[in-house]
């Protein structure tokens, strides 16, 4: 499957996530501590974003309650081993609900994540799911 920014580089530690953008990083919120359950894929803003596969656009969401403009697309297909979904976060999408998009076709924009966390890395969030479990997106993709 693609590489929804056409390339593998994972964001690293900034001011805004100790742990950086790797799949499992240790991650907090005042004294909650959790995981970090994507894969922070590094992109400009405005970079063009792309079906890792040959997929269905299931939703078209925001990525923070309350605030419209940050956004998600959720992007579901069959492989050979089962159902795998893809969440991406930060992007500005092209499409609708209900398409049937092509690998490799454009979906969406990357957004300015500056304009919410001054100078953070920019980059667009991945998560995956096969059958409902998350599991660890990089091992999947592959650079365009």
């Amino acid at each position: 499957m693609m590489s929804p920014t056409g390339v593998l580089l994972v964001r690293g530690p900034d001011i805004w996530a100790s742990g950086g953008g790797a799949f499992g990083a240790s991650r907090s919120q005042g004294d909650r501590i959790y995981q970090h359950q994507g894969a922070d894929l590094m992109v400009p803003p405005w970079r063009q974003i792309y079906a890792p596969a040959d997929c269905l656009v299931k939703r078209i969401g925001i990525a923070y309650a309350g605030e419209f403009r940050f956004h998600s697309l959720l992007l579901r297909w069959q492989d050979p081993v089962g159902e795998l979904e893809m969440k991406i976060l930060y992007v500005w999408p092209t499409v609708n609900v209900g398409d049937h998009l092509r690998a490799r076709i454009r979906c969406g924009v990357a957004e300015d994540l500056n304009v919410r966390y001054p100078d953070i890395t920019n980059h667009v969030h991945v998560e995956v799911r096969r059958d409902g479990m998350l599991i660890d997106p990089l091992p999947m993709l592959e650079a365009a």
